[in-house]
């Protein structure tokens, strides 16, 4: 059955506070002493990095959900100069190629064709005005364009940190699983005469097994 890494966490932790109450007398300079302070570091790292992840988590997501208004406001922007260049058309034939619909459009698509429309709209100012679109409505692009930008930069460079901070914290859990294993062996061995010392190893490196899912009826 596998083991979750949270188990093996706790695992870790217990290990470590049964080095200062139960095994304070570990030898100095011992291959048990090292590896016991090595794990320590490593799983510093790891909780370190286990913060940092959990973070940045909410920092991509609340970008994402800002890259969402953001998207739906740049929308609704180049949506209505379309559909209004499309009203325009009727007295000014072609005036609708200058505003295409953003239906359909990936977020790269929808970037360009704001970037290329926001100036001819400003440009064009007196014509939508004149069908009832307000100046501030029109001079919006620009601020709505980089607002759309912010929200791309914001959740890319959350989600490299996060990337970073995984990377960092699956090194550590390598090394503390290598100086964990050091460690165990270590005391078993110099302490194997010393009978309460083995009992009080075994409950602090105890992993705690993960439940089976209960299978429904209609899995059974």
């Amino acid at each position: 059955m596998p083991y979750l890494q949270k188990n093996i966490n706790d695992m870790y932790r217990r290990a470590l506070a049964a080095l200062t109450t139960e095994f304070a007398d570990l030898p100095a300079g011992s291959l048990g002493a090292e590896a016991a302070e090595e794990l320590r570091t490593a799983f510093a790292v790891i909780e370190e990095k286990s913060s940092a992840k959990t973070n940045l988590d909410g920092t991509a997501q609340e970008g994402t959900a800002q890259r969402t208004i953001a998207r739906r406001n740049l929308f609704d922007y180049l949506k209505t100069l379309a559909a209004t260049a499309n009203t325009i058309s009727r007295r000014q034939p072609g005036f609708d190629q200058l505003f295409p619909s953003p239906n359909g459009k990936n977020d790269r698509e929808l970037l360009n064709d704001a970037r290329a429309a926001a100036p001819v709209a400003v440009a064009k100012k007196a014509d939508f005005v004149r069908y009832g679109l307000k100046d501030a409505f029109i001079q919006s692009g620009v601020d709505l364009i980089a607002a759309f930008e912010a929200s791309f930069t914001a959740t890319d460079e959350a989600l490299a940190s996060r990337g970073a901070a995984v990377g960092s914290k699956r090194e550590a859990v390598e090394d503390a699983d290598d100086s964990f294993d050091e460690l165990d062996r270590f005391i078993r061995n110099h302490y194997r005469d010393q009978p309460e010392k083995i009992a009080a190893w075994k409950i602090a490196s105890h992993i705690e097994r993960t439940p089976k899912k209960k299978k429904t009826e209609t899995e059974v």
